[in-house]
């Protein structure tokens, strides 16, 4: 399998992701290639499935030129958006399936974890748990409290206990967390 002319929108340790141009589609690529935010990348690879969602273990990575993908504004409700027998989704999700795209979105803060948060729009999601809201990883936590309004751009994803799936923002670092305290 091959893709080519995809812009890196996050990189994490031994893995990144990759959008189209268009953000019809994005996905986890399994590489320590030396690449970077807004890269254009050509890669070629297997395609498969982690537990929660499609990944490439990459056999070459090409970066072309650098380019630019602006993240999606999604409602709590919407993220992830539906699956399918080969696309992992939300459980019980609705509308099309964002799973490793680049996204925007918002929330009151109704939980405070040890590295991560739950963010609630009144969208009515629910959590893993039952937490209200969406669960998004957060590197520093000390200055969140529940309460606070939080608008944060990463990629989303999904975590799972075997047979649920839930959405997940993935940060890529603490400055796309815009924390307003009220």
């Amino acid at each position: 399998m091959s893709l080519s002319g995809d812009v890196v929108t996050a990189v994490f340790s031994g893995e990144f992701y990759i959008e189209s141009p268009d953000r019809s589609a994005g996905i986890k690529v399994i590489s320590a290639a030396d690449v970077k935010e807004q890269d254009v990348v050509d890669i070629a690879g297997v395609v498969g499935r982690n537990s929660v969602e499609r990944v490439v273990t990459a056999t070459s990575v090409y970066v072309s030129a650098t380019g630019w993908v602006g993240p999606l504004y999604l409602s709590n409700r919407d993220l992830g958006g539906a699956g399918d027998a080969v696309v992992p989704g939300v459980s019980g999700g609705v509308g099309l399936n964002n799973v490793g795209l680049l996204v925007t979105t918002s929330g009151k803060v109704t939980f405070v974890g040890y590295d991560y948060i739950y963010i609630d729009d009144g969208s009515n999601p629910s959590g893993e748990g039952g937490c209200a809201g969406v669960k998004v990883s957060s590197e520093e936590t000390s200055d969140l409290s529940e309460g606070s309004v939080v608008v944060v751009t990463d990629i989303i994803t999904l975590e799972s206990d075997g047979t649920t799936f839930w959405p997940f923002v993935r940060t890529r670092n603490y400055s796309d967390m815009v924390v307003r305290v009220y």
